[in-house]
């Protein structure tokens, strides 16, 4: 889409995960026992990479957690640039934003599809947080159910302040 050709400010740290000196892309943190690695040929960007995740016998995700204080009362918006194989089990690919407002934890969701073969934008829009904020989380599940089939590419994320998405 246009849009997420105008760039914003990213909430997140190494949003095209060029940044993969380790066995997770750096600044991400790595959830459940499927596996992850770098994958040089299905990409979409010009990075030299995606991430490639395969579910386990747990459910396995990555996730990153920025402040959500310097957003208190603002929008944001999610945007996942996103690859789901065929052949998984239900919906994979599940997309999450956690924040949390009046002691409460909440969450918006996408739920996931089955595979396309092809990358597509996953988008949770325009999303206002609390006043008294603390928390925000994206999380990027392969299958958010254990032991089920999934397969995904992630090329780029951006969470930026906004309604309206764009590139990071």
């Amino acid at each position: 889409p246009p849009y997420l050709s105008v760039t914003g400010v990213n909430m997140l740290a190494n949003g095209r995960f060029e940044a993969f000196a380790g066995s997770v892309p750096d600044g991400w943190t790595k959830s459940g026992n499927g596996a992850l690695t770098k994958e040089t040929t299905i990409k979409v960007s010009t990075s030299a990479h995606s991430v490639k995740i395969v579910n386990g016998s747990t459910a396995t995700f990555l996730w990153q957690t920025p402040s959500a204080v310097a957003y208190r009362g603002k929008r944001v918006t999610l945007a996942v640039l996103m690859r789901i194989d065929s052949g998984g089990t239900g919906p994979s690919g599940r997309v999450r934003l956690y924040y949390d407002g009046a002691g409460a934890l909440l969450v918006a969701n996408n739920p996931g599809e089955s595979g396309l073969n092809g990358f597509r934008w996953i988008i949770i829009p325009g999303i206002l947080m609390p006043a008294d904020a603390t928390q925000l989380g994206a999380y990027l599940y392969a299958h958010s159910a254990a032991s089920q089939a999934g397969t995904i590419y992630l090329d780029r994320v951006a969470l930026v302040e906004g309604e309206i998405p764009r590139g990071a």
